[in-house]
Parts: structure tokens; C-alpha cells; sequence
């Protein structure tokens, strides 16, 4: 009898073909990442730009988180500085002596409502302000009602000269007071309350 040619039977008893494994396949990754201590070298380019837009997104989320945070804090700081100088501004307003205005019986008495505020483009407010600060820096007789441009343009004119004389920085023109615009305001009060502080 023909001696068989078959090999010793495989452990189990059973004898099967081994399976192909591709490269790259999740077969092959997972048989080959225990013996390679570099796992990042089996991460696909693809997943490897996710990664990167993934830290991109972060990145850029975390900037627009950041710039937030500082346009809140300077919008804050800002609104600080308005309430600072409005508080010293009626403060000083109803302090005051009556200043006579031609076409009114007496100055200003209501409190400022904001910077914005018509009255200060009318030129009376601020003449008031100076004559508190130097009391006798502003003479009447050339402080006007403010109702027309004309006489917003001549009390503005007449409230910047007196400013740059008792040693207000002042660096606005009449065009600037009459316009009203709450940040130029700002600025010329700013200088005002800057130079009371120091008389």
C-alpha cells in the first residue's frame, strides 16, 4: 500500500488555506499596529487632513471666542468712560452759578441725558462747563440762545477759544462742536474734565 503523501494534520484537526491579507486593509492594520510602536503610521492621508481641519475649526473658533471677549471688554470700558464724564459733567452743571444767556433767564438746569444730547451742540452747555471750571472765563454777552446754526456756530467757536485758553487740549473745530456727534463730544469733554481735575 501506497504510503500517504499528505502532510501532519493542522492543530485542531482541522487544515484550512490561509487567508490573504491586503495591505492596508483593516486586517492588516490591526495585525500590524501591536508589533509597530508608531501607530500614527497607519492613519490614512484622509484621516489625516480631518485631523487638521478638526484643529483648524478649534483654532479659529477660539479666535472669534477671544476677539468677542475683547470687544466686550472695550465696549464696557467705553461705556465707563461716558458714565464717568456725564456724572462730572452735571455735577458741575448743577453746581454752577447761573450763567445769564441772552434769550434765556437762566443757564442750563437739566441734567445732560447722554452725548448725544442737542444741548451740547447748542454751544450753552459747554460755556456753562467752563465758566464753572474758571468761573468768570466766559462772558454773556457773547453766549447766544443756540436755536439757529448761526448761533450754534458762534457759541461753538466761542466755547473752543475759551477752552484752549484755560489750558483745555482741545483739538476739534466749531464744525466738530456743532455736528453733535456723541464721539466727537466725548473727546471735548474728556478734555474739559481732564483740565477741571488739574485747576
Amino acid at each position: 500500500r501506497e504510503s500517504s503523501k499528505e502532510g501532519p494534520p493542522h492543530k485542531g484537526g482541522f487544515s484550512h488555506a490561509a487567508t490573504p491579507v491586503h495591505p492596508g486593509s483593516a486586517a492588516h492594520i490591526a495585525a500590524a499596529a501591536p508589533c509597530n510602536s508608531n501607530a500614527a503610521h497607519y492613519i490614512t492621508p484622509a484621516y489625516k487632513g480631518a485631523l487638521s481641519r478638526t484643529g483648524s475649526v478649534s483654532a479659529s473658533v477660539a479666535a472669534q471666542e477671544r476677539r468677542a471677549l475683547q470687544a466686550s471688554a472695550s465696549q464696557r470700558q467705553k461705556q465707563q468712560i461716558e458714565d464717568d464724564v456725564l456724572r462730572w459733567a452735571n455735577l458741575r452743571l448743577a453746581e454752577s452759578c447761573n450763567l445769564a444767556m441772552k434769550g434765556t433767564s437762566s443757564a442750563v438746569q437739566a441734567p445732560l441725558t447722554g452725548l448725544a444730547d442737542p444741548r451740547l451742540a447748542e454751544g450753552q452747555v459747554l460755556l456753562q462747563l467752563l465758566d464753572a471750571m474758571s468761573p468768570g472765563c466766559v462772558r454773556s454777552c457773547h453766549v447766544l440762545p443756540g436755536h439757529t446754526k448761526a448761533d450754534k456756530e458762534s457759541n461753538a467757536k466761542y466755547a473752543v477759544s475759551v477752552a484752549r485758553k484755560v489750558g483745555c487740549f482741545v483739538f476739534l473745530s466749531a464744525e466738530d462742536v456743532v455736528s453733535g456727534k456723541p464721539a466727537l463730544m466725548l473727546m471735548l469733554l474728556v478734555a474739559l474734565m481732564a483740565r477741571d481735575r488739574t485747576l
